[in-house]
């Protein structure tokens, strides 16, 4: 029996059946043209932009698409920025056994791509920001990434974080894929940018959640557990609001 689930910010729903579909599952790439496919046997209607994983009951794998455009006589027409990085954050957890594919000489994304249609993105903040950049740039955004640094003592470890903008809508906005958030004006709900957000003060922005995972897998590296970091500073609200109030003090271009 088949399992269809859509994910899109803070929703989980069963992906529409689509008794017309006749196009054959999307089986060549993590990014998959809005449709609708065919999965096992049964037709399935995949024309909202977002996240979907598809099982068929039996065994493994899963199937992980991520939905950003539509194909129109082979164009890519309507896309939807959002979505796509709402997306890509639910098919993310911070850790570290997908980092081969990204510290390779030159970095083999395309390797990641595919090897992420069956399981989620497992990177740290500044691979999970490369990743999101190559394949946003397969489609002509301009792009950059964000050093964020901490104006207090260092301590090792949470000193840093890094981050996505692209220029959207006529500037540049900030997505943090790895916390699976950005940040608006809490008056206004303009979409921020670094330099916005540090001007205001991290804790005086909205946040926005874009995804409802933990982000955080349990992963060792040099001797740092994210999930029990997670579990000992992250879960309460407050546990958050240090973090990001160190974090988000300083920026450069990275």
């Amino acid at each position: 029996m088949n399992l269809a689930k859509f994910f899109l910010n803070g929703e989980v729903s069963d992906v529409p059946l689509a008794p017309d579909a006749t196009t054959a599952f999307w089986s060549s790439s993590l990014t998959m043209p809005a449709g609708k496919y065919v999965f096992a046997g049964v037709g399935y209607d995949c024309t909202r932009r977002g996240r979907y994983l598809f099982w068929d009951g039996y065994g493994a794998p899963i199937h992980a698409r991520l939905v950003h455009h539509e194909l129109v006589n082979g164009v890519r027409v309507d896309p939807d920025l959002y979505a796509f990085l709402s997306g890509l954050s639910w098919h993310h957890v911070h850790a570290t056994n997908d980092e081969g594919f990204a510290t390779s000489s030159p970095p083999n994304w395309q390797g990641l791509a595919n090897a992420c249609m069956n399981h989620k993105v497992r990177l740290r903040c500044g691979y999970l920001v490369g990743f999101a950049r190559w394949l946003l740039g397969l489609w002509g955004y301009q792009t950059r990434a964000i050093n964020l640094i901490t104006l207090e003592a260092a301590n090792g470890v949470n000193d840093g974080h890094i981050v996505l903008e692209v220029q959207h809508g006529g500037k540049w906005k900030l997505w943090d894929l790895s916390n699976g958030c950005y940040f608006v004006d809490a008056m206004t709900g303009e979409h921020l940018n670094a330099a916005e957000i540090v001007q205001r003060g991290v804790l005086n922005c909205a946040r926005i959640a874009i995804d409802r995972d933990e982000k955080r897998g349990s992963s060792v590296a040099d001797g740092w557990d994210f999930q029990c970091y997670r579990d000992m500073a992250l879960l309460t609200p407050e546990g958050e609001n240090t973090w990001f109030s160190r974090i988000y003090q300083s920026w450069v271009v990275g």
